[in-house]
């Protein structure tokens, strides 16, 4: 009877473990909004997009003092702020700029990180989740920076090489970008349940760029919304994840001239080298979505940095190799976050600092008058307050 007993248990538990779904190479052939740029404007005032830009400059203290900050997320009343380059610490600030606490655990000690190279918060739990590269570890830590557990990222016992990762709705996606020997070896995405157990991985290829070897995605970051976005190294298409764990093309950019399609390139580097010598472009950096916009950077050939802007509402994009300020404030190229309606960019105290000696030179007060005109009192005043190697300036702009 007792065996019996247990051999029900156990086709209970069998019964009820969830399902793993194992896609090997999965070709997309996807729908999007288009997003097409012309020859582009030399220029764009920030007044054309934002109602408004608030400056919210950070606590420097010893232990405040954040060396660059790589990512930003709004919570719960709270700046999370990740510098995974310089000091190796998360910070954690208030609304005005204090703060509240510090996760800085590199080293081997239990709680230790040997990396920190990806940050999420689970605000039901309120916690911080941190991933260390190197160790190929998760570590949990609650909003006081105290540590509480750490877990290894493993599928079948081998790690993965995740380097970045999101989670929502209860579940990590992590980016891979493994280096792969054959395309049968080699998965993009992985999904793994809150527990870590594992759900499903996917390799992506869209069809248009089939012929490309290289498999590299962008980094994973949440819209404004809580929902995917990311983009492909080499690719014109912006993508989401759906329901159900299906990737669905989101925005074509469209640059014109040149498309991966009609390309006869099958290496990476080389469609790269004629991309630079033709001063042409394919695929974003870097692409922000709040609820009403979309923001991206991308190279132009090999240099220069282009920005685009997309009225999601009124289909109208915006093109430019500058965004020039206006009395609306300063557009910082750097940004980080996205809040609400809001992208969240960086002033680097050593961009103020050079800016505030190049003001103390001026005589003519007419001169000073002008630039209070176009970036307003608030900002002239906030350069004046600069020290050298002070913390960053947070900047929120609100687009219209």
């Amino acid at each position: 009877m007792r065996n019996l007993l247990s051999l029900i248990v156990l086709i209970f538990i069998v019964s009820c473990k969830p399902k793993v779904v194992v896609e090997k190479e999965t070709f997309y052939s996807l729908e999007a909004d288009t997003i097409k740029f012309g020859n582009g404007l030399n220029q764009i005032r920030t007044d054309t997009l934002f109602t408004k830009t608030n400056y919210v400059p950070l606590e420097n203290t010893k232990a405040s003092l954040v060396g660059k900050a790589n990512k930003v997320i709004i919570s719960e009343g709270i700046t999370f702020i990740l510098d995974s380059d310089i000091s190796k610490s998360l910070f954690l600030f208030n609304n005005e700029g204090k703060l509240i606490s510090k996760i800085a655990e590199f080293g081997d000690h239990p709680g230790g990180y040997k990396s920190i190279v990806d940050f999420s918060v689970d605000v039901h739990q309120k916690q911080v989740i941190i991933l260390d590269e190197r160790k190929q570890k998760i570590l949990y830590y609650d909003f006081n920076g105290l540590f509480i557990k750490k877990q290894d990222i493993t599928y079948n016992g081998d790690y993965i090489g995740a380097v970045n990762f999101v989670y929502s709705n209860n579940e990590f996606i992590f980016n891979t970008n493994n280096n792969c020997f054959s395309r049968g070896q080699c998965f993009n995405l992985y999904f793994f349940y809150k527990n870590l157990d594992f759900v499903s991985k996917k390799f992506f290829t869209p069809k248009a760029e089939e012929n490309l070897k290289r498999s590299d995605i962008g980094v994973l970051n949440l819209n404004s919304e809580g929902n995917m976005l990311f983009n492909k190294y080499g690719s014109d298409m912006v993508y989401t994840l759906k329901e159900g764990r299906n990737i669905n093309g989101k925005y074509l950019l469209d640059f014109g001239a040149i498309k991966s399609k009609d390309l006869a390139v099958t290496n990476y580097n080389k469609l790269s080298n004629l991309l630079q010598k033709k001063n042409q472009t394919i695929g974003a950096k870097q692409v922000f979505e709040t609820d009403k916009w979309v923001y991206g950077n991308f190279l132009k050939g090999q240099k220069s940095i282009h920005h685009f802007f997309y009225d999601k509402h009124h289909k109208i994009n915006y093109y430019s190799d500058s965004v020039i300020p206006s009395p609306s404030g300063v557009f910082i190229s750097e940004i980080v976050g996205v809040t609400n309606n809001t992208l969240i960019g960086v002033l680097s105290s050593e961009f103020l600092f050079h800016i505030k000696n190049q003001l103390k030179k001026v005589e003519d007060k007419k001169i000073i008058d002008s630039f209070c005109n176009v970036h307003g009192k608030e900002f002239y005043d906030l350069i004046l307050s600069i020290e050298e190697n002070s913390n960053p300036i947070l900047c929120f702009y609100e687009f219209k």
